[in-house]
């Protein structure tokens, strides 16, 4: 589980993302990514019923997004508010395929530390 000081809870904090931050595309997933001016980074999963009806394969992309987060926070740079959502096509990808696209858009975003 990601750490309660690396989530975005409040819906304002969200929408201040969605609205000034930067996009960035790959694979399955969208990246908006906002500079913050906290020691650390926050992230939001957000899946939409566009990508599937059913709140279990919904809930299932977000557990996997959050658990690729958690196992890569040390490699992601700090001091930034990120919101992933994910693309209809994630529902028929594995886990490795959703990392490698995870890390990517990272990687486009300047996100990644070396």
């Amino acid at each position: 589980m990601l750490p309660a000081k690396h989530r975005l809870r409040k819906s304002s904090e969200i929408e201040r993302v969605w609205k000034r931050g930067r996009s960035f595309f790959s694979g399955e997933y969208h990246v908006k990514a906002l500079q913050n001016r906290l020691p650390h980074s926050r992230f939001a999963v957000v899946v939409g019923t566009s990508v599937s009806k059913r709140a279990v394969k919904r809930n299932r992309l977000k557990r996997r997004t959050r658990e690729i987060l958690r196992k890569h926070l040390s490699h992601i740079v700090i001091g930034g508010d990120f919101v992933v959502t994910l693309k209809k096509s994630a529902l028929d990808a594995d886990f490795a395929q959703l990392e490698t696209a995870l890390l990517a858009a990272f990687n486009k975003a300047g996100a990644l530390r070396s």
